[in-house]
């Protein structure tokens, strides 16, 4: 839908402004821009992920994804790809400092390590579940070791201190709309260049406008940073009593990433996988729902999808 056409305000070129968008890349010179009422600015700091890999990768990553799990067999058998895309989405890279003071106590570490498998099973991370698993398993080991030498003195919680001193760089994506989520991936951000429209179009894929300015983008960059560095802090100690922080956010560049969205139907239900159009990882998607009940499997269900692009 073309909510109304103005001009680039580097080449005069008509731009094709969809509804409710305000970030927008012209299609004739490539520039990208803001546009407030009737006012438009452009991006000085834009920059792109070139696509390196072909359909045929994209759809072979995603079924291999589709199949990944312990307890998750023949999904990618059982499904048809309906539809292969190429879009190149606008991301904001935030840089965030997060720099401040903390002060907890900790009885032994059981708190952190629960919560880091409690916070590692809500985000499916495996690595990071296993790892908590792994650090109660091993203090449990020792505090039997030592009851059998009797050898069973308690000694009193520990109080820690320390500083933060936290850099990052934050990936918001520019569409409200999409519920993909990229600041859980590490995307290859040493192969970035400088964003060329011919290349793009020379090796195929479609430019998607955004609708979230540097400011909003900053604001979630901020908040998300903050976040991570709190849960960060709760994964090492029991219980954290004072964290005072402050942030320092830089300038944003704007950078298009190459994602792969491959649709597939299983079992009667669309589900769509992305994945990242360099390295060839899936960044985001859906999968059927396994069930690990003694009763077996139980019925397909509408997922909460990766909302494609519209």
């Amino acid at each position: 839908m073309v909510e109304e056409t103005k001009m680039c305000e580097n080449c005069g070129a008509p731009l094709e402004i969809g509804y409710g968008a305000t970030l927008v890349t012209c299609g004739y010179c490539g520039s990208s821009m803001t546009l407030e009422g009737e006012v438009a600015k452009l991006i000085s700091k834009h920059t792109m992920l070139l696509n390196t890999i072909t359909q045929n990768d994209a759809v072979v990553a995603a079924k291999k994804w589709m199949d990944a799990g312990v307890f998750r067999r023949n999904v990618a058998e059982e499904s048809t790809i309906t539809k292969v895309e190429l879009n190149y989405l606008p991301v904001w890279t935030i840089p965030v400092t997060v720099t401040g003071k903390y002060m907890g106590r900790s009885t032994g570490g059981y708190h952190a390590d629960a919560r880091l498998m409690s916070d590692s099973y809500k985000k499916k991370d495996a690595k990071g579940f296993f790892a908590g698993l792994g650090k109660i398993a091993a203090k449990t080991a020792l505090t039997a070791l030592a009851n059998q030498s009797h050898n069973t003195r308690r000694s009193g919680p520990q109080y820690v201190s320390g500083n933060i001193d936290e850099h990052c760089f934050e990936l918001i994506l520019a569409r409200r709309g999409s519920t993909m989520n990229l600041t859980k991936y590490p995307i290859p951000l040493d192969g970035k260049t400088i964003f060329n429209l011919d290349k793009i179009k020379t090796h195929g894929g479609t430019i998607l406008d955004g609708d979230m300015q540097e400011e909003e983008a900053k604001d979630k960059a901020k908040h998300h940073a903050v976040d991570n560095v709190r849960t960060d802090l709760s994964h090492r100690i029991d219980a954290i009593q004072r964290f005072d922080v402050n942030t320092n956010i830089g300038d944003g560049e704007l950078i298009h990433v190459p994602i792969w969205f491959v649709h597939y139907q299983h079992k009667g239900v669309d589900r769509v996988c992305g994945v990242e159009g360099v390295s060839c990882s899936v960044v985001n998607g859906d999968r059927p729902t396994v069930s690990m009940g003694i009763l077996g499997g139980k019925a397909e269900e509408t997922p909460e999808q990766v909302k494609p692009p519209e």
